[in-house]
């Protein structure tokens, strides 16, 4: 059951709430075994009524106030003694998947009829809930039906589509002549079985319509680019740009897709990796990225900045604006980002980027993130020096034998050179209203400068 519980971090992608509402009249009851209550039949019925959004949705938003107890909506233990325990938070979320998976991965429409046969395992009221969110009616059935009452069941019904476990699959799929209805069939298994949907998998964000997935600001780790098209079957392309010039890099319908490049300068732009003096740089040597602005400036490309000539000077280089961060062209002509010009490390003469030692502590379970910078050493100069986000599993390990560990884990996966000479264990890392983290807070404490 790992799977369920990993959605506990992630969000979902439809969302029926958009603000809190109050619990509607006939909610407001108290106990129904009072003397003198109000009978529902002394009230009117409601023009509409929708469980999922009326009443789960409710307690979601009163949970997001505090104005509940810690109890859990939904407790499930097994005979293995496997529990889930879900929030009405978690409830809502995981029906909401549910809700997109039933109506675009499975083409199910209000009022089409689904059979349910599942055991009681959480997946039983997320396919219930997700229906009642929808509008597709359920028929729920035992799994102890034979083949003869689930062809009674679907042809009655004319159900579109059906959902059980690996147990009954294969009576389903014996039958399915009998039943010219039924169009749709997903199985609930830690297995896959030719002509079924998962639906484990497609609940993890499926969108059948999308076409293309752009991500820019901080530079992509490589095992989120891979979990992202694992998830969506979308890959995840980086784009590059600043405040001052709009989006100037990316890969195009068509391009050759490189994971982990930014792509190509976009029109108008022609963009080199300079020296310090302006000067264009071979194929992959490591500079500054610079856009030309002479003899003629792109349009979209800032002028300068309001009544400061010195730094809008400092940002002009030769025949280029220099954006300030680093990286390196290849032969091809994409564009790799190393970081910015003052994030970069300088250790014993290597240049060691930030994003490349960050990549590789993502790869291990303990880290939840990291940011790198560099830290001041009588000896070297700089050195290299992690703040660790540790996930929950490993908080109560003893850090400085974990410190040691994830040492010796960057130096397995990277170059020896690169690995964090420090390390340091913190709750969050800084981070700017759009989620960048501020590694010059955490670079200028390093040297005393706050």
């Amino acid at each position: 059951m790992q799977w369920l519980m990993r959605f506990r971090a992630l969000w979902g992608t439809y969302k029926p709430c958009h603000g809190f509402r109050p619990a509607p009249q006939y909610l407001r009851y108290q106990s129904f075994s009072e003397v003198g209550v109000l009978r529902s039949s002394d009230h009117d019925v409601p023009k509409e009524f929708n469980f999922a959004r009326d009443v789960v949705d409710y307690w979601t938003q009163i949970e997001k106030m505090g104005r509940r107890g810690s109890n859990p909506a939904l407790w499930w233990v097994n005979d293995q003694g496997e529990e889930v325990k879900w929030t009405f938070g978690d409830v809502t979320d995981l029906t909401c998947r549910t809700a997109n998976v039933l109506t675009h991965a499975c083409d199910l429409q209000q009022g089409d009829r689904l059979i349910l046969i599942l055991p009681r395992i959480p997946e039983w009221w997320l396919v219930s809930l997700g229906c009642i969110r929808a509008g597709i009616i359920f028929v729920p059935g035992t799994t102890q039906m034979k083949v003869k009452d689930f062809v009674y069941r679907q042809n009655l019904s004319k159900a579109k589509g059906v959902i059980t476990t690996d147990t009954l699959a294969p009576e389903v799929d014996s039958m399915a002549s009998e039943c010219p209805a039924l169009k749709t069939k997903i199985l609930v298994s830690d297995h896959s079985r030719k002509g079924w949907l998962d639906f484990r998998s497609l609940i993890n964000l499926r969108f059948p319509n999308l076409e293309c997935c752009w991500t820019g600001g901080e530079a992509l780790l490589l095992e989120d680019q891979q979990k992202w098209t694992q998830r969506t079957g979308v890959p995840l392309i980086e784009l590059y740009g600043q405040t001052e010039t709009g989006m100037a890099t990316g890969t195009s319908k068509g391009m050759k897709i490189k994971p982990g490049s930014l792509g190509k300068a976009i029109p108008p732009f022609d963009i080199k990796v300079i020296d310090e003096k302006g000067h264009v740089l071979p194929p992959n040597t490591e500079g500054s990225i610079g856009i030309r602005i002479k003899p003629t400036r792109p349009t979209g490309l800032f002028m300068c900045y309001e009544d400061d000539p010195v730094k809008t000077a400092k940002m002009e280089c030769g025949d280029f604006y220099n954006t300030g961060d680093k990286g390196i062209i290849d032969e091809e002509g994409y564009i790799w980002l190393l970081g910015r010009d003052d994030d970069v490390i300088n250790a014993s003469g290597y240049r060691i980027g930030p994003t490349e030692v960050e990549n590789a502590l993502a790869q291990h379970p303990a880290v939840a993130e990291s940011a790198v910078v560099s830290s001041p050493d009588p000896v070297r100069g700089q050195v290299v020096k992690a703040f660790i986000v540790l996930t929950p599993q490993f908080l109560s390990q003893d850090l400085e034998q974990l410190a040691k560990e994830l040492q010796q884990y960057v130096k397995s996966v990277t170059a020896p050179y690169k690995y964090p000479r420090k390390v340091e264990f913190v709750l969050e890392l800084p981070k700017t209203v759009t989620g960048k983290i501020k590694r010059h807070e955490l670079r200028e404490k390093e040297f005393g400068e706050v």
